[in-house]
Formats: structure tokens, sequence, C-alpha cells
């Protein structure tokens, strides 16, 4: 130990440290949070990752600057950033002179503008240099990689003052006039793509920046792209929508050229068969489709002949997916056009055939599809599913009943309702089974428990007969032999109870009477409160 800590002295002492002097380190080890490295003679410094923008590699030769010997923890005070920052700072007043253009990170929004990180020097972008016409959604740039040019620097706080505005001028060669009038529906102006996404572009069309949807790019919504556009492109566009309540502009490129779709009413011929690609279900469960080569629409109710949720045709219905569809009519509406075609007329309509297989009052084996908080659904025949509500699970408990249920359980349920024109298939599991109030006569004996005494003085009671359970109740007036009782004086919770059956209740309980059982009970609780009284008395 005296040998490495002799070492370890000779070593530092050889280190020769100057404050803010740049030295080359190399890096010895990177993980999710640091980076460490060798800065000579053994001595090793830990460097945070956020000090990078781009993390280094093992073996790599990197600056950095000693702040210290000791950081606290026995090692080196060590940066990186620094050292960028520095060097970048150095070169600022040539990046201003010479009007360079940079890449800069929008990092958040502020009041007045954009933050922004021009490689390790935080910037800001004032918001009316953001761009060439006005922004009324600043937050589409954060976390976008933008080009930028640098205006001014603040050095005392390593801030840039940048412009996009700027930049777009330098590489796109100029603005695009402000509008001098109210576009209509129909109006055909020219614009520029300032700014490209996966679901379209937008476009500048002097002083408004209007989204061109990727679906109006091309009437065939497979070989729109907007990845063939490039910012700073020139092109007409035509408004195909205007919002009047927020006076907002809807433009499309297709709508230029009515051709391919007016062909494809002649061609698409209503009654005819089609193969159609799926587009995408939208969040009613319609599917939009590909279908002769312009935009098609599937409406939920068309999907299938049973219900189906917008989950579950997500599920079936896969971007991609080819589809056979029957052409059912046109929605000829400027700006909106579609084909309006039905899938379920192109498959089996089992309604057709299920009132000839199955009656009402059929009993059926079936397997349970789904289970929810009020009702199952169980399969009677090919895509037909029976509702069954959570009352019809069980004639005693069936809030009870429907958690021991689950999806592949194999049930017997009885057909209480087949309404085709509805497609409605109502079932019952309880009515597969004599309902046991019927088997339950006045006079029956029957034993059970005590669950809970009511304020109002009724005893619910769980009763058994045989294997089932029901429950029943002692009604207060037939609870204690008489008004100078309580029902908790004579009863309490898990008290095992013997019991004649009075009556079966409109609300399905049963009414029971222990009047012979009052006995032992009420003596017992007299001769405490009698002791109770002495007691009190004496004291």
């Amino acid at each position: 130990m005296d040998n490495f800590e002799q070492l370890l002295s000779e070593s530092m002492a050889n280190f020769q440290h100057r404050p803010s002097e740049i030295i080359e380190a190399e890096v010895i080890f990177v993980d999710r949070h640091k980076i460490i490295v060798d800065v000579g003679l053994h001595a090793e410094g830990t460097i945070s990752r956020n000090e990078f923008i781009e993390p280094p590699v093992v073996g790599d030769k990197i600056k950095v600057v000693v702040e210290a010997l000791d950081d606290g923890d026995g090692q080196l005070k060590i940066t990186h950033r620094e050292v960028m920052v520095r060097e970048q700072s150095e070169h600022i007043p040539e990046m201003v002179a010479n009007n360079e253009i940079v890449d800069a990170k929008v990092v958040s929004l502020a009041n007045a503008g954009l933050n922004v990180q021009v490689g390790y020097l935080s910037g800001f972008i004032p918001r009316k240099l953001v761009d060439v016409v006005p922004v009324s959604d600043p937050e589409q740039f954060v976390n976008q990689m933008v080009r930028v040019k640098v205006l001014s620097h603040d050095s005392t706080h390593d801030n840039l003052v940048v412009s996009r505005k700027a930049a777009i001028l330098d590489e796109r060669g100029g603005i695009v006039p402000a509008l001098d009038r109210e576009l209509s529906v129909g109006d055909t102006v020219e614009g520029k793509v300032i700014n490209l996404k996966r679901y379209g572009a937008f476009i500048d069309i002097g002083g408004v920046s209007p989204l061109l949807h990727v679906s109006d790019l091309n009437w065939d919504i497979n070989q729109a792209k907007p990845e063939d556009f490039a910012i700073g492109d020139r092109l007409n566009v035509i408004v195909k929508h205007k919002d009047s309540d927020t006076n907002r502009y809807f433009l499309s490129v297709k709508h230029l050229d009515m051709t391919p779709w007016e062909d494809a009413k002649k061609q698409l011929e209503v009654g005819s068969v089609h193969q159609a690609k799926v587009i995408k279900v939208e969040g009613n469960g319609d599917i939009r489709v590909s279908v002769g080569g312009v935009s098609g629409l599937v409406k939920s109710q068309d999907v299938s002949w049973t219900r189906m949720t917008t989950s579950s045709i997500n599920a079936e219905f896969r971007r991609g997916a080819e589809i056979e569809v029957k052409v059912i009519g046109f929605d000829d509406t400027f700006g909106f056009e579609d084909v309006l075609v039905s899938r379920k007329d192109c498959i089996n309509n089992p309604w057709t055939e299920i009132s000839q297989k199955f009656k009402e009052g059929d009993i059926i084996e079936a397997s349970v599809k789904s289970v929810g908080d009020k009702m199952i659904f169980i399969s009677v025949f090919e895509d037909v599913d029976a509702i069954v509500p959570i009352r019809e699970i069980s004639w005693s408990n069936s809030k009870g009943a429907i958690l021991g249920i689950h999806v592949g359980d194999k049930v017997k349920a009885k057909l209480t309702s087949i309404d085709v024109e509805d497609r409605r298939v109502v079932a019952s599991m309880k009515q597969t089974e004599e309902n046991p109030l019927y088997s339950i006569k006045r006079g029956t004996k029957v034993t059970g428990e005590v669950t809970s005494i009511a304020k109002n003085g009724d005893v619910q009671i769980k009763c058994f007969q045989g294997h089932r359970e029901q429950m029943g109740v002692i009604l207060s007036r037939n609870a204690v032999p008489s008004r100078a009782y309580k029902s908790d004086e004579v009863y309490e919770i898990g008290q095992k109870i013997d019991g004649t059956v009075i009556s079966v209740l409109a609300n399905g309980l049963i009414s029971l009477n222990v009047s012979n059982k009052w006995e032992k009970s009420a003596s017992q609780n007299n001769a405490l409160k009698e002791a109770m009284k002495a007691a009190k008395a004496e004291a």
C-alpha cells in the first residue's frame, strides 16, 4: 500500500495543472451517464455525458480543461464543454462577418421566440425572425433542427441571437408576396414549401402558411409522397375549403386537375366489385382505402354484418391490407371526394341464415368472446355474437358470477331475442335452469348466516338450501319478540340461523321467520340488561 501511495503521489507531483489550459485526454470508459478520460500519468477524470452533443467512443482523443485536482471525491475535476464553447466563441466574429448559416436545434419556447442550441452555445430566435411569414404555432419547431444565420453574440452570457428568417431568405431567394385579397374556395394561388411533415407540407401563400395534406397531393394516395417536395419549392395550389370561423385555408394540388376523379367515376360503376388497399382506419371506425386510383371510404356500418368496435376494426384491417369492396355510391363534395364502398356486401351475410338455424328459446353452448363490466359476449354463429346482460348471468348473484367468467369459457345460454333487422341477439345464461326462487315454498326450512343488520332492524341472511345460496331477510317486525328489543341486541354478524320461509319478496329476497329461536337469545340479553341496571343502581 505504501508503494502505491508513493507512486500516486509522484504521479500527481509530475502532473502540472495550469488553470484554463487545454490539454488532450484519451477516452477510456463510456456509459449513459459519464465519460472517463485519462489526462496522462495515470490521472483520470470524469465528465458528464450531458457535456457532449455526440458521445465519444473509447480510444477517442478529446480536448479538456482541468478545473481542479480534486473534485471532492478524490478525482480530477475536468470539463470538455468549456473547451468547445471557447473554441466556438472564437469563431463567432468570423461567422457574423461572413454571414454564415449554421444548424441549430430548437430546444424550447420562450415568451418572445425560440430558445435554440447552436453547437455548444445557447441561442435565441426572436419570434419575428422565426419565418418569413408570421408564425401562429411556433411550437411546431420544438425539437426540430433548423438553419439560422448568426446576427450577434453576447460574450458575457455566451448567448447568440440568430435568425431563421434571414437563413430562409438567403437559401430560398426571397419571400412570397403578401396576399392582396381574401381567397375563396376554388381560387388558385402560387405558394412556397416552408416545412415538410410526414402528413403533408406547409405552404406559404403570402402571410399565411396552410397545410397541404398528404391526401391532397395526388388522387392516388399510394402515390402521394411529401418527400417528393423540397423546402423552398414553389408550386400552384387551389383552395379546396375555407373555415369561415377561423378563416383557415385548406389547400390541394390534386384538385388542379379533376380528370382522374371524373375518369374513376366512369370506371367504378355502382354495384361493381374491386380490390382496394387499406390506407388507414379513422377514429370513428371508417376505413380509408385506395380503389381505382382514387380515395374510397368504407363506413363503419359497411365493414361487417356484425357490430365491430373501432379497436377490433383497427386490429383486423392493417395499413396495406387488400380487401374486396363493392361500389355503393359517390361523394362529390368538392375537396372531399370519395368513392363509397362496402366490404360487408362482398362477404357472406350470416344474418340471412341465423333465423333459419336458430329460434328464440333455443339453448346453445357457446364460447365467451369478451367480458365487460355490465355484459358478456358469446359466439353464436360465424361472426354473430350474442349479448348476455349482467342481470341474465345468474338468478342470485350476477355481479359475483361475472367475475368468474373468462374469455374462451364454454357456457350454456338461452337465446331470448333474435332481431335480424337490427342485427342483434340477446341471450340469458340464468334461464337455462329453473329460478331457484320458484322451488322455495312457504314453510320451507332453510339455514343461514347473518351478513348485516340494517338501521331499520332488518337482518340480512345468506341462506343455504342444498348447494344453492340465496339472500334472505328477517324483516324487523319478525326479527325481535317485541319493540323492547333491537335487532343488534339479538343478532350478531356471522351468527347461524335456522328459519322458515314466509314469502319471496318482489326484490328476490326470501322473507324468513325465526320466532321460535328468540327465547334463548332474548332471555340471555334480558338477563344481561338487568345485571347492567343493577350495577348502575349500586354505583
